[in-house]
């Protein structure tokens, strides 16, 4: 569980996407923002591409359930999803 919390968070600020601690502190969950984009919009356009996170809401946050379930492979299609997204 932590270990690939801590491998998501990695791997997205590598990406250029800081992670902040959601709330209710430390769990399974990674919270980021994509700055510009309406986190309500982003979350469809991911799903496009078979990532499923959530938005927190009034937030700009998108919350991504991370655990041992979660293979590089989704990793690496949220970051690839993430860049589309920005580009």
């Amino acid at each position: 569980g932590r270990e690939r919390v801590a491998t998501a968070r990695e791997r997205l600020a590598a990406a250029g996407i800081p992670a902040v601690d959601p709330p209710g502190g430390s769990t399974g969950l990674v919270a980021f923002e994509v700055p510009g984009h309406d986190p309500v919009d982003v979350v469809p356009a991911l799903a496009e591409r078979s990532v499923l996170l959530r938005y927190i809401p009034e937030t700009p946050y998108l919350r991504l359930s991370v655990g041992p379930w979660t293979s590089d492979a989704d990793l690496d299609a949220l970051i690839e999803g993430i860049a589309v997204i920005r580009a």
